[in-house]
């Protein structure tokens, strides 16, 4: 399958990782994951990133704030 795109998951739970990669993944997206925004902010400068997903509410650095970096 081609690679439609690749995306960044950002999310402080788990499980919403696991499914939502899994679903992006199946759809053909190359899917990074990330459980909190400083290692987000990492590998978006490490790799080529399409399009972000976060959540709003995590410890730390919120989605707000990390979308704003």
């Amino acid at each position: 399958m081609n690679n439609k795109g690749n995306i960044l998951i950002v999310d402080d739970e788990p499980n919403a990782l696991k499914v939502l990669s899994a679903i992006l993944s199946d759809a053909g997206y190359s899917v990074t994951e990330a459980m909190d925004a400083k290692t987000a902010i990492q590998k978006v400068c490490r790799a080529d990133i399409d399009v972000v997903i976060t959540d709003l509410k995590m410890p730390g650095m919120n989605g707000v704030e990390l979308f704003e970096h």
